[in-house]
């Protein structure tokens, strides 16, 4: 794009003093929104940085978690063994048959939880992926207004006064829906943060209380593999 001095000189010596005041202000509104183009640039941007760093934190916990509960799981896995090596009476055996089940089961729920908050980030990556549309669209604007300054700069006085005009209403419908846009996908962004904040805290609730249960049945067993060796 032109210097608005370039411009208001090749004006002034082609179609005089009014034509450079509406190329002033012609520059004054592509200014104006590109300001807004640039601001909108770096709020996707940093949108995009907040949704990818959550993303990262989801899979980072989950990954946590699972291995957390499958350290507990191989130690209860192997204490049961052993037990059942000990333990031949069917009390006993029925005993390990419902430790087994109740840590299943509340495996189980973890595991629930835990693609709950993988398919929350599976929703982040979309919207990111919303995010970078709506980011090139803002930039097809930027490009097409400019487009429009420099047919206009080519054009006589009486249609550059109309073309003028509708580019200028362009440029602020475009705006308004711009920043109509941005105010959306942050109250967006900020709904689903809190959200996973939420899902976070409730597979971590879960976790624990696994953790518990098989730390629990662990010392059942070991209990149950004491009495076994005294008899």
């Amino acid at each position: 794009m032109e210097e608005d001095g370039e411009v208001m000189l090749m004006c002034s010596n082609v179609w005089g003093q009014q034509t450079v005041s509406l190329v002033v202000a012609l520059n004054n509104e592509m200014n104006r929104y590109r300001h807004l183009a640039e601001y909108a640039v770096q709020v996707s941007m940093n949108i995009s940085i907040l949704v990818t760093k959550m993303t990262e934190e989801v899979f980072m916990k989950s990954d946590e978690l699972e291995s957390q509960a499958m350290r507990v799981e191989e130690e209860v896995a192997t204490k049961a063994q052993e037990v059942s090596t000990i333990s031949i009476t069917a009390a006993d055996c029925v005993q390990n048959l419902m430790i087994l089940r109740s840590i299943k089961e509340m495996k189980d729920r973890v595991k629930q939880s835990t693609k709950c908050l993988l398919d929350e980030a599976n929703a982040n990556a979309l919207l990111e992926t919303m995010l970078t549309s709506t980011l090139n669209h803002h930039r097809a604007h930027v490009i097409e207004g400019r487009r429009a300054m420099e047919v206009c700069s080519q054009a006589d006085s009486a249609f550059w006064t109309k073309c003028f005009n509708v580019v200028s209403e362009e440029l602020k419908d475009t705006e308004t829906k711009t920043i109509a846009a941005l105010k959306k996908n942050q109250k967006w962004t900020i709904q689903r943060r809190n959200r996973l904040k939420g899902k976070v805290r409730i597979c971590e609730s879960l976790s624990i209380k696994f953790v518990e249960t098989l730390r629990r049945k662990l010392n059942d067993l070991e209990r149950c593999a004491d009495a076994e060796i005294r008899r």
